[in-house]
């Protein structure tokens, strides 16, 4: 229904195909056209959407956004233990006004997180976009008494509080970023100097 090329007997391969084109059409702002192609995906290959973020997206986009916080419930209910599914559920709760749920779940995301500092980072900045720099701040606040922290999220978090003049917050985290990131490089040229020989 959506364009996408047959192959008679891959139905799992053209589940992967229909996933991949809802991916791209969402990206381009076809969000009724994407999320066909996710429903074709999960019919032709249920696994290639399983974790996947985009059908909430889309629904989103479409301002169906009940069924967006339904579709995301429901995959994590089935046990998904995909850390964008609640990050894009924690989005849902605060476009719908559930500030408090939506700080509790992302925080569930950022625990599942592969890289926790990037994934903290956009979630206080994504919170800001979709709600308040005030959701965005108190996700950070509460990650830095846990004891969270990360260059990433220090410099997002310092941009929030320079867009509330908290001017003082946002020097103190910048420099903890700057401290972070060098530490990061000087580790990693520590690690790297000896292992690649002399230079020319």
């Amino acid at each position: 229904p959506v364009g996408i090329w047959w192959v008679e007997g891959l139905s799992e391969a053209n589940g992967w195909w229909s996933a991949l084109l809802g991916g791209l059409l969402l990206d381009k702002g076809d969000a009724e056209a994407a999320l066909m192609a996710f429903e074709q995906a999960e019919e032709l290959g249920p696994f290639w959407v399983r974790d996947r973020v985009g059908p909430a997206q889309a629904l989103v986009a479409l301002g169906r956004i009940e069924e967006a916080e339904s579709y995301l419930l429901e995959k994590i209910e089935k046990g998904a233990p995909y850390a964008g599914l609640r990050k894009e559920l924690a989005l849902v709760y605060a476009r719908r006004g559930k500030e408090d749920e939506a700080l509790k779940i992302m925080q569930e995301g950022i625990v599942l997180a592969n890289n926790q500092d990037e994934f903290a980072g956009l979630a206080v900045r994504d919170l800001a976009e979709v709600s308040s720099d005030d959701l965005g701040i108190r996700l950070g606040e509460r990650l830095v008494l846990i004891g969270h922290a990360g260059p990433v999220f220090s410099t997002n978090l310092a941009v929030l509080y320079y867009r509330v003049d908290r001017k003082v917050d946002c020097r103190r985290l910048l420099d903890q970023a700057e401290v972070m990131m060098q530490k990061g490089l000087e580790e990693t040229w520590e690690f790297l100097s000896p292992r690649c020989g002399p230079g020319p």
